[in-house]
């Protein structure tokens, strides 16, 4: 089983909200359904992508600390 990084979330994410908007509906309610998720999974997805950019920021942060300790032990 492949890891699961933000990138495959996404990517995942945007094949669910393809294959919703591609559901054909016989109603109003199920219009109003298959909105409704495509909604929701649009604020999952954006949820991931600021929670990946916040972990991308906050590594590159751990870096240049790192980096600048160890400057300061040699």
């Amino acid at each position: 089983m492949r890891e699961m990084t933000a990138k495959t979330v996404k990517k995942t994410l945007q094949q669910a909200i393809n294959a919703v908007k591609k559901l054909e509906t016989s109603s109003f309610k199920e219009e109003v359904d298959k909105y409704r998720l495509i909604g929701y999974l649009s604020s999952v997805s954006s949820q991931v992508i600021d929670k990946h950019d916040t972990e991308k920021r906050l590594d590159e942060i751990e870096k240049i600390l790192s980096e600048e300790e160890e400057k300061k032990i040699a």
